[in-house]
């Protein structure tokens, strides 16, 4: 699951892209770290659990974006 990780994010890099949003990511905290280590931006995440309902939005830090509200989803 790591290597698939790892291939993902280069290609999004190769791609030059500057905002992404992936769906059905079930990442582990580890695997989380692992993109925040490697994205030369904001990560912005949120997770059901491990199997379920994981997305992610990657900004790339020459996006000027900020943060403003976070509403979570009640279930």
């Amino acid at each position: 699951k790591l290597i698939k990780l790892k291939q993902t994010l280069s290609r999004i890099k190769q791609l030059k892209s500057k905002i992404v949003f992936l769906q059905q990511t079930h990442l582990t905290d580890c695997e989380l770290k692992s993109v925040r280590n490697r994205w030369p931006g904001q990560v912005i995440h949120a997770s059901y659990n491990n199997y379920a309902r994981g997305v992610i939005i990657l900004v790339h830090r020459s996006i000027p974006f900020q943060l403003t509200k976070i509403i979570k989803d009640p279930a």
